[in-house]
């Protein structure tokens, strides 16, 4: 992807894990279950492929559903087995580290666009 698409992308998907988060905490009832559906399947597995480099959009939308879907799947799977239903927690500590991940891609992709940014200091 380009660096202009990779930077829709990423703060896409920040605004999206920003909206369900919200959403979920105001109790925005109308608009909560959309959000959050919306943000399982493709925020987790976006911040993942920032670790990657692709080459198109469609490439990494697809691989980001399936990505957040084994996420998701493996996350409720050791909530299950544990026994320890907090579903809430672990869906906090998945934000965290989605969010992490995309802004630190942003950084870099704003790093590597801007030509004075990458000289070596002297």
């Amino acid at each position: 992807m380009s660096h202009s698409q990779r930077t829709r992308f990423d703060a896409g998907l920040l605004l999206l894990t920003v909206l369900a988060v919200g959403a979920a905490l105001l109790a925005l009832d109308p608009v909560r279950p959309w959000l959050v559906f919306a943000a399982m399947l493709l925020v987790p597995g976006g911040a993942v492929l920032t670790l990657l480099d692709l080459d198109d959009l469609p490439t990494a939308l697809g691989l980001a559903v399936v990505i957040s879907l084994a996420i998701d799947a493996t996350l409720a799977t050791l909530v299950l087995w544990s026994r320890w239903w907090h579903p809430e927690v672990v869906a906090g500590v998945v934000a965290v580290v989605c969010v992490l991940l995309l802004a630190d891609d942003l950084r870099r992709v704003r790093r590597s666009t801007v030509p004075w940014a990458s000289a070596p200091a002297s």
